[in-house]
């Protein structure tokens, strides 16, 4: 809308003599146009609920007792011209009326004829008719118009890079996606705050990718090797808070600033004891952060929302990788008095990223298509679940093969699990990865199949509970079980109607999983089609109508009436989903069981034709934009984290080593040579641990200075090449592993063996992984000692515990 002041006049620079006006045209009747005393948003509220082009209402000035506003509603919004009145006349446009009734017949019947431009003294009708005639009479002595310049985007001013700091801004923070900030702070106590916006993440990625090497303060703590960085970032969850006062903080939200630079915030809760339960991702926080403060603050309906208390959090106390759940006392804005406590959790992670190359070796034993590394993983890393899956989705993304991920862990956990009952219903590394996967894929699914439906339950003032303890007035059961039976048959529709719409790996991820559990359990006639249901409305569609807004469906959350409704809606299509009815514990609900029972076959043949995908779909969408070397380095993290973890559970399975101590022996001392001298110290320390053979192997080796030839199929040649002129110890160790992983399956075992061979593999993983984190540290620990200038290298990394370690 565009919008001025009262005091505005159109024609300001026309001469100030007053034109002669004909003053027999005739106004309607004044009641129809003349409004008494109005201020400017009233005037404007009536026009808008008027609602028609051309539409005018005169006002008295609430600002200046005695003159007039004409209020006009245009094309571009209301518009607000200023007529004055002096000693009985008025004037509007450098034209003079005797009355009012006289100003409003002549723009009535004479608007049309008004010029629209005005320039030298003349009237124009168009901008082309003041171009064409200055094109050939002198706009100035001697100048007549030229070529025209093309239109350009108007500067809004001049960012210095050289004193700016790049900052991500989150979603919550404007309530639109894909914003960054630069800071611009030319004195320590003075900083100018620029928001820019993007259509698309890729494009927000690329401008900052730009921009931030050009932020020199930023750069000044940032390693001088190339390919080489820090990486920071922060897993923030604002659980709660409690006895916050009540008076002052009526309705509290948090806003979370790094470095005193402001990123995210909350949605304002009722207090003393609000709950919000937001999660906020801080990814690549730059290197100059060095602490969080939450700060939170009261929302007012009117004025500026007041600052009220804040925690302030020092990065460098926060433990690396561990996720941390306390309560933090707020301190407020006097020290005095008790300003009560806010509950986070969060998962700090502060790490190295060496060049991509460096984690070739560990990129290739994740992609093994056994997946028997990542199996490892996700034994020994339960509370890293969600950084392993979320790492794991996008490595395997970034080489188009997320379904064959997802297809080999779902085959495996049927083939652990014993009941269908519990199948896929615990949590678990395979669950969480297809949720990552359908929560990023699944928006065009959703819209198809749910959005209208919400959209329907927003607008309705009718509700959809049918639990008496939840209803205002008992006797709107009937009708809201009736509305409910409506959106029900209606959703259902829309959903059966959508198989189209969702994307072709998932289709085929769920046909793997009904080819699997028929293959496992024949005679279970149903449990093909529970087993995609339990993703598709489990995991997907009834999690998406409960909580609409973290799909992106919904900007806002729905309000109480609607969220009560959503929730009946996704509790009936989740027992229709299921195959089964409502029961004696809920007797309120039983009136939805004929719609279960007239749908189930229904559902039965939209999972089917959900899950007919068998050919293996080639991913055609565009990649999502992942460094590689960030989510290697974060999986490495994990390892190293769980080495005490993964010592253990290869310990665990020594007895397979033992099992085949024979066969180790065999193909150590055949392909390796110096049999007798490995058999001497074997014999003499009486280790049965196949990795210990290959310790002494190394030794000889190193002694007489031979060199491995690789082969440029072997899994670890692209790291163990020359590393500084020498190759890596360790690599001589992974190489010999890997060769006699790769032999492995050519050996004719004895009847006895044949069931061993899975857990060897499986051990054996775990002692490459085990050997990989050595590995890696030891390398990593070459980068940081060049970079031993910087102070994190210092205080954190070259400490002697470390070190020592």
């Amino acid at each position: 809308m565009v919008g001025f002041g009262d005091d505005f006049d159109p024609f300001h620079d026309e001469p100030d003599e007053p034109d002669e006006v004909d003053s027999s045209v005739s106004a309607p009747p004044e009641e129809r146009w003349y409004h008494g005393r109005l201020d400017r948003a009233q005037s404007e509220e009536r026009l808008k609920q008027f609602g028609k082009l051309g539409s005018y209402l005169i006002r008295e000035s609430d600002r200046r007792p005695g003159s007039y506003v004409l209020s006009y509603l245009g094309r571009s919004g209301v518009s607000h011209f200023k007529i004055t009145a002096v000693c009985g006349d008025f004037y509007i446009g450098g034209r003079q009326f005797s009355a009012l009734s006289d100003l409003v017949g002549y723009y009535t019947t004479g608007s049309g004829k008004l010029p629209r431009y005005i320039m030298g003294g003349r009237t124009f009708s168009c901008l082309d008719a003041v171009i064409n005639r200055y094109k050939t009479e002198q706009i100035l002595e001697g100048h007549t118009l030229g070529n025209p310049v093309s239109k350009r985007t108007k500067p809004r001013g001049v960012i210095d890079l050289n004193c700016s700091y790049l900052y991500q801004v989150d979603e919550s923070f404007f309530e639109r996606p894909h914003c960054f900030q630069l800071v611009e702070r030319e004195l320590p106590c003075l900083a100018t705050v620029t928001y820019l916006c993007s259509d698309a993440a890729d494009t927000t990625a690329d401008w900052m990718a730009v921009l931030r090497p050009l932020c020199i303060p930023q750069m000044t703590g940032s390693p001088k090797l190339s390919n080489v960085k820090f990486m920071k970032s922060l897993h923030l969850t604002i659980m709660q808070a409690s006895r916050l006062p009540s008076k002052i903080v009526p309705m509290p939200y948090c806003l979370v600033s790094l470095n005193q630079v402001k990123t995210c915030r909350t949605r304002p809760k009722p207090g003393p004891d609000p709950v919000w339960d937001e999660e906020f991702i801080l990814d690549d926080i730059p290197t100059d952060v060095v602490m969080v403060t939450v700060v939170v603050y009261n929302m007012t309906k009117r004025g500026k929302d007041s600052e009220v208390a804040e925690v302030v959090i020092e990065l460098d106390s926060l433990p690396n990788g561990e996720e941390v759940e306390e309560w933090h006392q707020l301190t407020g804005i006097t020290p005095v008095g008790d300003w009560g406590a806010i509950r986070l959790r969060y998962r700090y992670f502060h790490d190295l990223i060496m060049p991509c190359e460096e984690y070739n070796s560990l990129k290739e034993l994740l992609l093994d298509p056994n997946l028997e590394a990542v199996q490892a993983l996700a034994d020994v890393s339960h509370r890293d679940r969600l950084p392993l899956a979320t790492s794991l989705l996008r490595i395997f993304r970034n080489e188009r093969r997320e379904h064959d991920l997802l297809q080999r862990l779902t085959e495996n956990e049927i083939e652990k699990e014993h009941e269908t009952s519990t199948l896929f219903r615990a949590a678990s590394l395979t669950t969480t990865l297809l949720d990552l996967y359908m929560k990023s894929t699944c928006t065009e699914f959703l819209n198809a199949a749910i959005l209208d439906t919400i959209f329907r339950m927003l607008e309705s003032k009718q509700s959809c509970e049918l639990n008496p303890t939840k209803m205002d007035n008992p006797n709107d059961a009937c009708a809201n079980a009736e509305l409910l039976l409506r959106v029900l048959d209606d959703i259902t529709s829309s959903i059966f109607n959508s198989a189209s719409a969702c994307p072709m790996p998932l289709r085929y991820i769920c046909g793997c999983l009904q080819r699997k559990v028929r293959e496992k359990w024949p005679h279970d006639r149903f449990v093909r089609a529970r087993v995609v249901s339990g993703f598709i409305f489990l995991r997907l569609i009834c999690p998406a109508i409960l909580n609409p807004r973290q799909f992106h469906l919904l900007q806002e959350p729905p309000h109480p009436v609607a969220s009560r409704s959503l929730i009946m809606i996704a509790k009936c299509l989740q027992n229709l989903a299921n195959l089964i009815e409502f029961g004696g514990k809920e007797p309120y609900m039983e009136v939805v069981n004929p719609f279960i029972l007239k749908n189930r076959e229904r559902m039965i043949n939209y999972l089917d034709m959900l899950s007919n995908v068998t050919e293996r779909p080639e991913i055609e969408e565009v990649r999502t934009k992942s460094e590689p070397s960030r989510e290697l380095a974060q999986l490495h993290h994990i390892c190293v984290s769980h080495l005490p973890d993964l010592i253990n559970k290869a310990k665990t399975q020594l007895h397979t080593f033992k099992n085949i101590t024979n066969y180790a022996y065999d193909f150590v001392f055949l392909n390796y040579s110096d049999e007798a001298y490995c058999k001497r110290q074997c014999i003499k320390k009486e280790k049965k641990n196949i990795l210990y053979y290959y310790y002494y192997y190394f030794k000889i080796k190193k002694k007489k200075k031979k060199k491995i030839m690789l082969g440029k199929n072997d899994l670890l040649s692209k790291y163990c090449g020359k590393v500084n002129g020498t190759r890596e110890r360790i690599g001589y160790v992974d190489l010999i592993l890997m060769d006699f992983l790769k032999n492995w399956n050519d050996v004719n075992f004895s009847q006895s063996n044949l069931s061993l061979s899975s857990s060897l593999s499986y051990s054996s993983f775990i002692q490459i992984l085990h050997f990989l984190s050595v590995l890696y540290i030891k390398v990593k620990t070459k980068y940081l000692r060049k970079l031993k200038d910087n102070d994190f290298v210092k205080e954190k990394v070259l400490s002697p515990s470390l070190c020592k370690n």
